[in-house]
């Protein structure tokens, strides 16, 4: 998946795998992200008779992880599902167990140290318990260990604030997100502007603006004076509250960061509830239309059924003809966004994004991801918070209960709750 951030607001932004280009007509910068490519396998399906709770759409995953070349099982190797909650590590031989795995689509990143990570794209529908057995092969580069000096140069420093900068984005959230473990990172610069950054260990993250501590495997990062590349995967975990306080506003910053983004879309689009989850739809003209004059001289508003179908294996396919204006009226832009695109302007009253294909359709998994890799490429809105906006899969806020009836009463309700989260007392329990 592509993300791409243009610098006009009002034209009638770690799981992951995403592709992300960003245009700063202000800096005159382009940036491409990428984020974790992956190697495809085939399952074994194994109906153990093992029980994954009342869930129908949850199952258990298992099985090994052993060197590649000796057979021999690895103790300690990192297994988990990217961009969510669930991981564990290999007992003493080899052996993983995730439990309230989602069935269809998900992407296993296995890594450890001194051997070369892997990420699988697995497609998994109809057993309680399935079975992968995964294999690492050595790399005697990566089994570097991590040298933590107790002096930094001013050098150092600089490059470490450059990365965080680069990596969170330019977000309100981006301020409460720092790195804990900066030793870590592995700098290379040439005086013609290339940045380099390597990882020897997961970057940890703390994001306290949302609540989530994040293992981030890094796996690639480089950066000149007009791109911007990275591949990796997230892991999350929750950070316990200092407060009731704290709690009630990672509450409320989630919420914010999940209503009118990419996912919300998606999973409206998935659940037949675009216009009541206040998103609305318009095809642009290709610039051969726009030269013929065939189009006509607006955007054309496009329903559910002209973008979304269910394929052959009963798998909702994504099929844009060009390019795709969403316009989430739910929210306003924020100052920080309307900064970062168009300095002193003030924010728009509707938030404004477009999507394209970068191919002829792509798969959309029940959480809202996009299955196939640099699919999809996304201007504007749904670009802009980085990492410092992710959230793990399994976040799914409760007002998505409130998204029913006259389509008018839900920002009156997201709002009041929000609110309702901003004053003294209020349980953030859900």
């Amino acid at each position: 998946m592509r993300f791409a951030t243009t610098s006009c607001v009002n034209t009638p932004q770690p799981s992951e795998s995403l592709r992300i280009r960003t245009r700063v007509s202000t800096a005159g910068v382009l940036m491409l992200l990428i984020v974790s490519m992956f190697s495809s396998v085939h399952a074994q399906n194994t109906m153990s008779g093992e029980e994954e709770g009342d869930d129908p759409n949850r199952l258990t995953l298992f099985g090994t992880v052993t060197n590649a070349k000796t057979d021999a099982p690895l103790p300690g190797a990192h297994v988990f599902v990217a961009g969510t909650m669930i991981g564990t590590v290999t007992n003493e031989n080899g052996e993983y167990r995730l439990g309230n795995v989602p069935r269809g689509a998900s992407r296993v990143h296995v890594s450890m140290m001194g051997f070369k990570s892997r990420v699988f794209e697995l497609f998994m529908r109809r057993s309680d318990a399935v079975r992968y057995d995964f294999s690492l092969n050595e790399d005697v580069v990566n089994a570097e260990g991590v040298v933590v000096s107790a002096e930094r140069d001013k050098d150092w420093v600089d490059n470490v604030e450059k990365f965080e900068e680069m990596f969170f984005g330019p977000s309100q959230w981006a301020k409460d997100c720092h790195i804990t473990n900066p030793e870590v990172l592995r700098f290379e610069t040439t005086w013609w502007g290339k940045f380099d950054v390597r990882a020897v260990k997961p970057i940890v993250i703390e994001n306290r603006a949302l609540g989530y501590k994040i293992e981030y495997f890094l796996r690639g990062f480089d950066a000149d004076h007009r791109l911007l590349r990275w591949k990796g995967e997230p892991l999350f975990s929750e950070l316990t509250p200092s407060s009731p306080e704290e709690a009630r506003r990672w509450e409320r910053n989630r919420l914010r960061a999940y209503h009118g983004s990419l996912r919300h879309f998606l999973r409206s689009l998935l659940r037949d509830r675009v216009m009541e989850e206040r998103f609305h739809m318009f095809q642009l003209p290709t610039r051969g239309e726009r030269e013929s004059k065939h189009f006509g001289a607006n955007p054309r508003s496009v329903d559910r059924d002209d973008i979304l179908y269910v394929d052959a294996d009963s798998v909702y396919r994504l099929k844009i003809p060009g390019t795709l204006r969403v316009i989430y009226d739910g929210a306003q832009e924020t100052k920080a966004f309307a900064d970062y695109e168009n300095g002193d302007q003030q924010p728009d009253n509707v938030q404004s994004s477009e999507i394209r294909l970068e191919q002829a359709s792509v798969r959309i998994g029940r959480t809202g991801r996009v299955e196939s890799p640099y699919a999809l490429t996304v201007d504007g809105y749904f670009a802009f918070h980085r990492t410092a906006g992710f959230l793990p899969f399994e976040y799914v806020p409760d007002d998505e209960s409130l998204f029913i009836g006259d389509e008018t009463a839900l920002m009156p309700q997201v709002t009041e709750r929000i609110d309702a989260l901003s004053r003294p007392g209020v349980s953030a329990s859900r």
